[in-house]
């Protein structure tokens, strides 16, 4: 009998791992009822299905087409995801990629860390004092958060309204399973937060400004200038993924790092390169947990036949502790230099923020173990996010 993983239980929920890790060596391919679809879980099968062609990201139209079939308005939510390039296949997620891409290149990132660095020792002089501080609420929140708001030139003393709006979203899009009413707070906040990014696009100087906004501002969708509506729904995708995942990967990443105190005493030593921590925790628990894909054409996968609108569930969490790819990979090892996962994706939708993920968690763990050495995590257990598809948690306390 296959491992019944159902994250609606909270014991799934605290440790998916424990059983995607069993149903896994049990079967490449599982129907799972509790989600509504399939689930690969090998780390070769979900590489190959994330470049699948047959395979769509355009997940909000199917839904919103669902929704039609059945007389229902799809409503705002599924109009501005439309817009998201996460949720398009080429060629219009490459059309949307093209048009920040530059922003987001190494160039860029160069050029954009003195002001992360900034950010982060700003942060650190405000918890210092108190010797000891929620290092999500504190920290792995406000710290992506307010170097979005910079990209974009939003102000500062906005970036935590948009948390609470992309919380709100979260709920949606991470698919929560046990808040009932999450399309409709989703909703609310997609309303609040267009109207928000409108006002601010629409006060630009498209020939001037050198923000995030202004460039979207310049480019052409469609054959025509990007519009104020278009822009805010563009920006609005770019604030959520840009923060939301790496909150993420800075809290899921410190907790293994301070559960692992050898690992932690040589980042304070400097015997073990932040690069390299940070691939591991990207590894061993990342952010996203699955990725999910509609079926575009019909195929055949593992003698099942598929058809189109049917959902499927790539477990990237389980993927990248498959012992067919990873030496011991159940075991976090901070030094491992095979950084090869699938944390951020493969393929057309490799993550596009991946450099700037990389390089705000790096100088945010460089600095943690520089200021606060003795850095120690407070016995608590961990509230976890309800998604099905990220993985993150609501608070960690720690003590220094």
């Amino acid at each position: 009998m296959l491992p019944d993983y159902d994250p609606r239980h909270l014991a799934h929920r605290r440790a998916p791992l424990d059983l995607l890790s069993p149903l896994r060596e049990a079967t490449p391919f599982a129907h799972n009822p509790a989600i509504g679809g399939w689930m690969l879980l090998r780390f070769d099968d979900v590489q190959e299905a994330l470049r699948d062609q047959r395979l769509s990201n355009a997940r909000i139209q199917s839904y919103a087409a669902h929704l039609r079939q059945r007389g229902e308005d799809p409503g705002p939510i599924a109009d501005s995801l439309a817009h998201w390039m996460v949720f398009n296949d080429p060629p219009r997620q490459m059309e949307l990629r093209l048009m920040v891409a530059k922003t987001f290149g190494t160039r860029s990132m160069a050029r954009l860390q003195a002001s992360i660095e900034e950010i982060v020792h700003r942060l650190l002089d405000r918890i210092e004092p108190a010797g000891q501080a929620d290092l999500i609420a504190d920290f792995a929140v406000p710290l992506p958060t307010l170097v979005i708001a910079r990209l974009l030139g939003i102000p500062e003393a906005d970036a935590p309204m948009l948390k609470v709006w992309s919380d709100e979203i979260a709920l949606f899009v991470g698919t929560s399973l046990d808040i009932a009413d999450r399309r409709q707070r989703a909703e609310r906040a997609v309303l609040a937060m267009r109207s928000y990014l409108q006002e601010q696009a629409a006060c630009r100087t498209i020939d001037t400004d050198g923000t995030l906004i202004g460039t979207i501002l310049r480019a052409d969708l469609d054959g025509h200038p990007v519009t104020a509506s278009e822009a805010a729904d563009i920006a609005l995708s770019i604030i959520f993924a840009g923060h939301e995942t790496t909150t993420h990967l800075l809290g899921n990443g410190l907790r293994q790092l301070l559960s692992h105190p050898d690992a932690w005493q040589r980042l304070v030593d400097r015997q073990l390169s932040p690069e390299d921590a940070v691939e591991e925790c990207l590894r061993f628990e990342g952010p996203v947990n699955a990725v999910a894909r509609v079926v575009r054409e019909p195929h055949e996968r593992f003698g099942q036949l598929l058809q189109p609108g049917e959902r499927l569930f790539l477990m990237l969490g389980a993927a990248n502790r498959d012992p067919r790819r990873f030496e011991e990979p159940d075991t976090f090892r901070p030094d491992r230099r095979d950084h090869r996962h699938l944390a951020f994706g493969f393929g057309t939708h490799f993550c596009l923020g991946a450099l700037l993920a990389r390089l705000e968690a790096t100088t945010a763990i460089a600095a943690l173990a520089d200021r606060l050495p003795n850095l120690r995590l407070l016995p608590a257990e961990p509230d976890w996010l309800d998604s099905i598809v990220l993985r993150g948690m609501l608070s960690l306390p720690a003590t220094f």
